[in-house]
């Protein structure tokens, strides 16, 4: 009879392993998932932002000079 109740635990003892090593893999995997995500919006935040601030500084360039072009021409006209 004790060896019976042995074995029967270490039945137990190997399930257990098996299932927390799943549990395990399991949560590793979302962590990287979750890793991965957040690196890529940080990612495509930044990229953004650095367009953004690129874009408005050509427009304010292309003003400048749009503005300064018809400056020239309306006192050449005068």
């Amino acid at each position: 009879m004790n060896e019976s109740v042995e074995s029967w635990k270490g039945y137990v003892y190997a399930v257990l392993m098996f299932l927390t090593t799943i549990l395990n893999s399991l949560l590793v995997q979302m962590m990287f998932k979750l890793s991965y995500d957040v690196g890529g919006r940080s990612k495509i935040g930044i990229i953004s932002m650095v367009y953004k601030k690129v874009w408005i500084a050509e427009m304010q360039l292309y003003l400048k000079v749009f503005i300064s072009i018809h400056l020239c021409q309306t006192v050449r006209r005068s």
